[in-house]
């Protein structure tokens, strides 16, 4: 459920402070994919929020990052993401909020949420709140 809250907000929001303006709400085409969804017998078809297959390739990729499963990731374990491909100085950046404010709680340490953002911006740099997290860095 956490990754599906994630990528709708990813998708609806323009704003890192996590909240959904009424505006955005309406510009996205949400409220169709919804009605799309019920009737759709396989939820799987829908790709923009609901993929379950979306959804194990980031926990998979999140499970291999942290190293002591302990369900956040370290400096060090991001460090590991993408084969060593991070710099330590966008690291830092990451982790003191500046793309995005962590939702962790835990000082120096992302959370599966954090992680999917993260994510989610690395993988398409085309899209409007991917181009804003990454210039923020």
């Amino acid at each position: 459920a956490e990754t599906v809250v994630e990528r709708i907000f990813y998708r609806l929001s323009r704003h890192p402070t996590g909240k959904i303006y009424f505006p955005e709400f309406l510009r996205h085409d949400f409220l169709e994919t919804l009605m799309e969804v019920d009737e759709e017998e396989d939820i799987n078809r829908e790709r923009k929020y609901f993929s379950y297959e979306h959804f194990y390739v980031l926990y998979c990729r999140f499970w291999e990052v942290d190293g002591d499963h302990d369900l956040l990731i370290s400096k060090d374990d991001l460090a590991k993401y993408g084969s060593h491909s991070l710099t330590f100085r966008i690291i830092d950046r990451l982790f003191e909020g500046v793309a995005r404010p962590l939702q962790s709680g835990v000082k120096d340490r992302m959370s599966y949420a954090d992680f999917l953002w993260f994510c989610l911006c690395e993988e398409d740099k085309t899209n409007r709140t991917s181009i804003e997290y990454w210039f923020r860095c």
